[in-house]
């Protein structure tokens, strides 16, 4: 099956025998990323999630089907312009998924586990379900998409601006908070008024390393995209955004979906604010080499 041209998004995808190959290519993916969720929970011993379900807007089945199909299309633009060797660019695409998808949401959890009591066995089962699926996700994404050409070099510089990128976490982490979740009733009274809930300064030391964590996951996709600045910075920022909130969608017994959908808005938000900071921080200063500048400026005509 021949492949798109390199770094082709839809707009370059035009034809429908193009298109219909993209979407045959994503329907795959989505396949496999069905195949690790589900095979690895069978594969896990059962546990039972803490509460009953109360109204959601998707039933388990199709809240599986849509998450999973979500994360198939952001996984199939971002392979589609991803430059380098395969297992650069299956490592990125694992971490990526992995990492948004699944610890630190899991993470988050264990932060807030005197509120959600969510078992830890449940945690753990989640980690291994979320690994298969990622696993599965990447592998296929990058096996069905060539690389866009040979990789142009790392980022330079990253350390610093691993730290710089983690504080802007964590300043967008409390702002979105304050701002978003903390003005819905139904968050506040879950959360009992906030005093169920770790103080500021107990979550500022745990939320720097997510913001690390996050700030490297970052790092490490900016270095597989191909593209100016402006196409890995939108890249970064959705696949962000949309990861992050996705697995809220998800029923589940720990927390009303009165309370998820609020925390949907302010992940959503906040990572994708995370994404274009990250991006604009971590791309600052000299360029890879290679790299095409990013200019506003018309090009120079001859005489």
């Amino acid at each position: 099956m021949p492949h798109p041209e390199p770094g082709q998004l839809g707009k370059r995808t035009s034809q429908p025998r193009d298109a219909g190959r993209w979407l045959g290519r994503t329907a795959v993916i989505w396949g496999a990323l069905l195949a690790g969720t589900i095979g690895g929970g069978l594969a896990m011993p059962a546990v039972s999630m803490p509460g009953a379900l109360g109204l959601e807007p998707l039933t388990p089945a199709a809240a599986l089907l849509s998450v999973n199909g979500a994360c198939a299309i952001m996984l199939a633009i971002v392979a589609a312009n991803q430059e380098g060797g395969l297992k650069a660019r299956f490592a990125a695409l694992f971490a990526l998924l992995y990492g948004l998808d699944t610890l630190l949401p899991l993470s988050e959890a264990l932060l807030f586990e005197n509120v959600l009591r969510i078992p830890r066995d449940l945690l753990a089962v989640a980690a291994a379900v979320g690994f298969a699926k990622a696993l599965l996700g990447a592998a296929t994404a990058v096996l069905l998409f060539r690389s866009c050409g040979e990789r142009k070099g790392a980022l330079r510089a990253v350390g610093p601006k691993l730290a710089v990128a983690a504080v802007l976490y964590v300043a967008l982490y409390f702002a979105a908070g304050l701002s978003i979740a903390w003005q819905s009733e139904a968050v506040r009274a879950f959360y009992g008024e906030g005093r169920a809930i770790p103080s500021p300064a107990a979550l500022i030391i745990p939320q720097l390393v997510r913001g690390l964590a996050l700030a490297s996951i970052s790092a490490g996709l900016l270095g597989s995209l191909t593209g100016s600045t402006a196409r890995r910075l939108l890249l970064t920022a959705t696949a962000f955004g949309l990861l992050m909130a996705l697995p809220l969608l998800l029923p589940n017994g720990a927390i009303p979906w009165s309370v998820r959908r609020v925390h949907f808005v302010e992940l959503a938000v906040s990572n994708f604010l995370f994404g274009l900071g990250s991006t604009l921080i971590l791309t600052a200063g000299p360029r890879r080499s290679g790299e095409a500048r990013v200019t506003l400026d018309p090009p120079a005509t001859s005489p």
